[in-house]
């Protein structure tokens, strides 16, 4: 079992993060949302109305997490984020 490695990403305000599961599992944790478990394959988009800190949590598993992380504005232009 691999330890937890948090990883803290910081965000600019009024954007959100796009997290995409490419292998493994994760969390992740903001102050203003509670926990989620994403798994393999999962797109979580994060909305970040504040400049808080998400913190990613690798859980441990055979194989290492990767992630992609796209940090996107959040505009009135992408109906999701209305």
């Amino acid at each position: 079992m691999q330890p937890h490695n948090p990883l803290p990403y910081k965000l600019l305000p009024n954007r959100a993060i796009a997290v995409l599961m490419v292998s493994g599992h994760t969390t992740w944790q903001s102050p203003n949302q509670p926990s989620q478990l994403a798994q393999l394959g999962d797109l979580v988009v994060i909305q970040n109305p504040t400049a808080d800190v998400i913190f990613l949590k690798a859980l441990g598993g055979p194989t290492p997490v990767h992630l992609v992380m796209i940090d996107v504005p959040i505009s009135v232009d992408y109906p999701f984020f209305a």
